[in-house]
């Protein structure tokens, strides 16, 4: 019989309704154009072997996943457990947090509450991350790991056949960007290795494969650079660029 118990999903679910963002349909990168297909999941005909690329995403979430184990051997601690359920969330304060907290930035609060005060930037530039991913995901109705492995997962789900690619991984790395653009260049490459943090951590919780996650990250680069083509948002990002400069 699955299993059916969700942990904690009554604190992060992840409703999946398209919202507006800054694309209109004809600037939002299409998934479905720009990634090849997921892995084959099911064996090599006449055999029980997985396809290569399919056995090296069983091998990740099997070290990862189900072993919770990093691949030095070592057990993932629990508060890194922890994180992989937090980051499920995709709420505006919840980026601001985990991208501006671990800074030691000047000013730290106050650029926070710009952020917080001006959300439509990082809650529209989610958006397009999101809606960006539906065309491969509604295509290939990828199984989840936690479906596949008949395992709980540790955060609510709306499905266990949206796999492909990574919504969560894009909409991370999005907001990576654009927060990364916003700050000074010497917080750069803190600001967006927590992003491909953020995906990893679906890997952690069984929502996602390997596969998945790196796909979601070719996409975040596609809608980024069209963002960066559009007026509206460079209109607002430099509103709130302006704030924070003055913060800094």
């Amino acid at each position: 019989m699955k299993k059916i118990i969700i942990l904690l999903s009554a604190i992060y679910t992840v409703i999946a309704f398209a919202g507006e963002g800054f694309l209109p349909d004809n600037e939002l990168p299409n998934s479905l154009e720009i990634l090849p297909p997921p892995p084959i999941m099911v064996p090599i005909a006449g055999s029980k072997a997985s396809h290569p690329a399919f056995a090296e995403d069983q091998k990740i979430s099997q070290e990862i996943f189900i072993d919770k184990t990093f691949f030095n051997g070592n057990k993932i601690s629990q508060s890194r457990l922890n994180q992989a359920v937090s980051d499920a969330d995709t709420s505006v304060e919840t980026f601001v947090n985990i991208f501006i907290d671990p800074l030691n930035i000047p000013n730290e609060q106050a650029i926070k509450q710009v952020l917080i005060n001006n959300q439509e930037l990082i809650d529209k530039v989610t958006h397009d991350g999101k809606n960006s991913t539906n065309a491969a995901k509604d295509a290939y109705a990828r199984e989840r790991p936690y479906s596949f492995y008949d395992e709980a997962v540790c955060t609510g789900d709306p499905d266990p056949h949206h796999s492909y690619p990574s919504a969560h991984s894009t909409r991370g790395m999005v907001v990576a960007y654009t927060i990364a653009d916003l700050l000074p260049s010497e917080y750069r490459a803190q600001i967006l290795a927590r992003g491909m943090d953020y995906g990893d951590s679906r890997v952690i919780c069984g929502a996602h494969w390997r596969s998945d996650i790196q796909a979601g990250r070719v996409m975040a680069n596609a809608v980024y650079s069209a963002l960066k083509a559009n007026n509206s948002f460079n209109q607002e990002f430099n509103k709130v660029k302006q704030q924070i400069d003055a913060l800094i």
